[in-house]
């Protein structure tokens, strides 16, 4: 008898109980199924609640670095801002037409490697003080 690879993908489509008892007997079905046909080799079977329990716990721990100041994401500079004596955050009003800039190219349609080109034609360098970086669409 040959063997046949299978991979399975048990979802659901909200994160409400009644929906998570769904995943439940999905799994349920497609071991069964798989014990009933030993041809299947299972590769691979993934549960909707595991991944959104991973994606709930990554959120948790980016809201958790942000509330308590800790994120670098959180203090990162990035255009229209400095870093002030103490590392904080505070407006930089002489980047403020940067600012405008991206905005108007953004609501003009400008994807945001349209946006990266064109700082980088106007000689324009990111808030760290680089050019900004090309990307494999522009």
């Amino acid at each position: 008898m040959k063997t046949i690879r299978a991979a399975v993908y048990c979802r659901v489509s909200s994160n409400k109980r009644i929906q998570m008892h769904g995943v439940e007997a999905q799994q349920e079905y497609y071991i069964d199924y798989f014990k009933r046909n030993p041809q299947y080799t299972l590769f691979e079977a993934v549960a909707q609640q595991e991944s959104v329990n991973k994606s709930n716990h990554i959120k948790w721990g980016l809201e958790a670095g942000y509330r308590s100041g800790s994120s670098g994401l959180a203090k990162r500079i990035c255009y229209g801002y400095k870093k002030d004596e103490s590392g904080e955050l505070i407006i930089c009003p002489e980047q403020a037409e940067n600012v405008q800039l991206i905005y108007e190219l953004y609501l003009s349609g400008y994807s945001l490697s349209g946006i990266a080109k064109e700082l980088r034609e106007r000689g324009i360098v990111s808030p760290t003080g680089k050019h900004v970086m090309k990307t494999k669409d522009n």
